[in-house]
């Protein structure tokens, strides 16, 4: 993969078209634009990634964040199972799938992934907080504070933390 560092959309274009055939820099310019919120020619550079290399499971997780962007909650599902069918401990798409389970109500499955995300990593607070709320919406309150505690050890001043303790204790008393 060459590049000359230029990660601008100007120069991500201008690479690809000088190597039209590079799956990896169809991909790079897809995130550029996908941050900019051109979020149709972001999954057009997605889409050709993937033309040019199936087994791209990078792009294939963008996909999927384009889609869950745009709405299109089962095609943003269905692409980040894909990418852990092919790599069950993949980090991005574990974390996008638990949060697009989470959101879209599938609070069982979401705690799950988090749970084996947070296995994998050192640490990340905003997963934590994610997984605490899916517990605490599918039932599992004590574990939800214990989330939250273990949040507030680490980073005594989280104050999302510190305010969702406050209020999921006031509605355990």
């Amino acid at each position: 993969e060459e590049t000359n560092g230029d990660d601008t959309i100007e120069g991500l274009l201008t690479l690809v078209k000088s190597h039209p055939g590079d799956a990896a820099l169809h991909n790079r310019l897809g995130e550029a634009l996908f941050q900019s919120g051109e979020h149709e020619k972001a999954q057009l550079q997605f889409e050709k990634a993937l033309q040019l290399n199936p087994g791209c499971i990078e792009a294939q997780n963008n996909l999927g964040a384009v889609f869950w962007a745009t709405g299109k909650i089962e095609e943003a599902l269905d692409r980040f199972r894909g990418v852990l069918e092919v790599d069950e401990d993949n980090l991005d798409a574990l974390v996008n799938y638990a949060t697009a389970c989470a959101q879209s109500g599938k609070d069982g499955e979401s705690v799950e992934l988090l749970q084996k995300y947070l296995s994998l990593v050192d640490e990340d607070f905003d997963v934590r907080f994610t997984l605490a709320e899916a517990l605490w919406r599918s039932g599992k309150k004590e574990e939800a504070l214990e989330e939250l505690q273990a949040i507030l050890k680490v980073n005594p001043a989280n104050h999302a933390a510190i305010e969702h303790l406050e209020m999921m204790k006031d509605s355990v008393a």
